[in-house]
């Protein structure tokens, strides 16, 4: 019956109108410094940023790709731009111009990892296995890149491994699925959807016994939220 449902609405909470308001905010000031000085590309980037972290997709996009025609090759924000872009694209549901843009920018910059994994995730979304393999295989390979790359936690590492792993479950390859789990559990304990993974092709319905001491078995490097998973 709809009258025994509850509704619990958490948007006049006090943080999340500050949240709103400080993004509102941040979008206005960023909006009068590019009207002020419209072909200023550093200033553009960072409008497409605001726009990107208030879900304007495409209004980013369309900030992002004004703000790369206008900036020199050896701007330190380059890199980054190229990846809100991709992430802009994506968002708007985009994926053709999505992975265009990672093309555009591993031309320029080769040794970015996160253009390799957002590339694997955008070919993981179209189903594309063998691309998406290649990208994650290949953002594994990379030296560190950078700093000024400011690269996503994870993207050489846990994240990667993670998705590994679902490209494996895909081929029904759960021996190679786990490895890639556990290989993401080792780069950081705290990510939870490695060990929930390994936790489901462990089967513990089947057999409670086995898959207790697997999951005992991986606690040398478990977190606290981790050990409560395995409970």
């Amino acid at each position: 019956m709809a009258e025994e449902l509850t509704i619990i609405h958490y948007g006049y909470l006090e943080e999340y109108i500050r949240e709103k308001d400080k993004k509102n905010r941040n979008l206005f000031l960023v909006q009068q410094e590019v009207l002020r000085d419209p072909e200023n590309p550093l200033m553009r980037y960072h409008y497409g940023v605001e726009l990107y972290r208030a879900g304007k997709y495409d209004e980013a996009a369309a900030e992002f790709v004004r703000a790369a025609e206008k900036s020199a090759p050896q701007a330190a924000y380059l890199p980054k731009l190229y990846r809100y872009l991709v992430l802009s694209y994506q968002g708007a549901g985009r994926y053709a111009e999505a992975l265009q843009a990672v093309q555009k920018g591993l031309a320029l910059f080769p040794g970015y990892t996160d253009l390799y994994y957002y590339g694997g995730l955008l070919y993981l979304q179209k189903k594309h296995y063998a691309r998406a393999y290649e990208f994650f295989k290949q953002a594994l390979s990379l030296p560190e890149p950078p700093v000024y790359y400011a690269p996503f936690a994870g993207t050489r590492g846990f994240r990667t491994y993670y998705h590994l792993g679902q490209l494996a479950e895909a081929f029904l390859n759960e021996e190679e699925a786990m490895l890639y789990y556990m290989l993401s559990l080792r780069d950081n304990p705290h990510f939870t959807p490695a060990m929930e993974s390994i936790a489901r092709l462990l089967r513990p319905r089947e057999d409670p016994r086995y898959a207790r001491e697997c999951l005992e078995s991986l606690c040398e490097f478990c977190t606290p939220t981790a050990n409560l998973l395995i409970g």
